[in-house]
Order: C-alpha cells, then structure tokens, then sequence
C-alpha cells in the first residue's frame, strides 16, 4: 500500500492510495471517520445563583436550556495534542482527572453580548485556545450573565459524534480497483496530516494484532 500526497492543508487532504484493495480503502474511510482520538468538551459546570461584577447583580440565566449550551460547547472544536494528553480511563490518576487527561476551560460573559466560542478561556496553557474561535453559543440580554468550567477529554467518534475528526471521508475508484482517490477534511482539532498519519499507525497496529493473533492459533 502507497499513499501520494496532492494536497495537504491545515484541514482539508487530498491523497491517492495506490496497490491497495477496495477493503483497505474502506477500512482507512472507517478509520478516519470513526477511530482518531480526539479532545473535546464532555462535562459542563454552571455557576447557579447571582453573578457580581464591578458591584452589579447579573442574573445567571440565559435564553437557552442549560442542556443546550453543553451540547454546543461540546461540538466545539478542541486542540488535541497526542503529547500533553491520553485517554482518561487509562490515565495514572485513575479516571479522577488531571493535567494529563483532561482540559479545563472557563467561561466568564455578561450581557447584552452573543458569548463565542472563543470566549472559553484554557485553565494554565493558552495556546489550547479552541480552534475556531467564532462560534455562537448563547445571545446574553442586560441584566443576564453566565459563568461556566468545562472539562474536555479524549475519546473517539464511536461513542460520540462530538469527538469526530475528520468529515466528509470519501474515496472513488481511479483507473483499476487497486488505486483509490481520497478527500476528507478536518474540525481543525487536528491537522489534516495529523487525520492520516493517526489513522495508518492505528490500521498497521490492529493488522499486527491480528496477524499475531492468526500466527498463535
């Protein structure tokens, strides 16, 4: 199996597999779409009660149920770094959360003002700032105000589409059955190279597998 780069930008990859078969180009789609581990936010916290700033009362409501806006910040894209974070339920703290599992963001906003993605605000690094910064989470009237701590970890698409890396995966046969056109693009959580590298260090690990598996029967 040979892989020829066309095109690679910060999210979107365009790429040929070459001496391949129409089952490892599926198993690769499958892979990028539902395998590639991911950061994104999965536990929400809202202050409850008044909210004071600069010796005003805000009232710590918004036009929004409370299980919307988790929703929302949890398709929020997350930066994912392999090297600062792993899998919580692996993780030497047991599962409990830490610096090596989990990230924490807080959101401080009083209306009137339309909170933004941008506005979660990384707890120690500020590079892990969310990708797109411009998404619109809640519309804040005078008077109203939010404040919120939001916990992200890792995990997969196949538990929740919020932990989606790579959309629109597709691929078309080119001039024999053995050679494949793909084209995906990314949340921006990760980079496109990121996608794909990921996703063949995880098929090669999982053909070793088997093959170890085949060989000790």
């Amino acid at each position: 199996m040979d892989i020829e780069i066309v095109e690679m930008s910060e999210r979107k990859g365009v790429f040929i597999l070459k001496n391949s078969s129409p089952a490892m180009a599926n198993a690769l789609r499958r892979t990028m779409l539902s395998d590639i581990p991911k950061m994104a936010i999965d536990k929400v916290e809202f202050h409850l009660g008044p909210i004071m700033v600069d010796d005003r009362e805000y009232e710590s409501v918004t036009p929004l149920f409370d299980e919307i806006i988790a929703h929302r910040l949890g398709m929020v894209p997350v930066p994912t770094d392999y090297q600062l974070f792993g899998y919580q339920d692996g993780c030497f703290c047991g599962g409990e959360g830490c610096p090596s599992c989990t990230l924490m963001y807080s959101l401080n906003k009083i209306g009137p003002c339309t909170v933004l993605s941008g506005d979660l605000l990384p707890l120690g690094n500020p590079d892990l700032k969310v990708a797109d910064e411009f998404i619109p989470i809640v519309d804040l009237t005078d008077g109203q105000a939010v404040l919120i701590y939001a916990t992200a970890v890792m995990g997969t698409s196949s538990k929740h589409v919020k932990w989606q890396a790579a959309f629109g995966v597709g691929y078309r046969y080119m001039e024999d059955d053995k050679t494949f056109y793909f084209k995906f693009e990314t949340d921006g959580s990760l980079t496109a190279q990121q996608v794909l590298d990921k996703a063949l260090e995880i098929l090669t690990k999982e053909s070793n597998e088997m093959l170890s598996e085949i060989e000790n029967l």
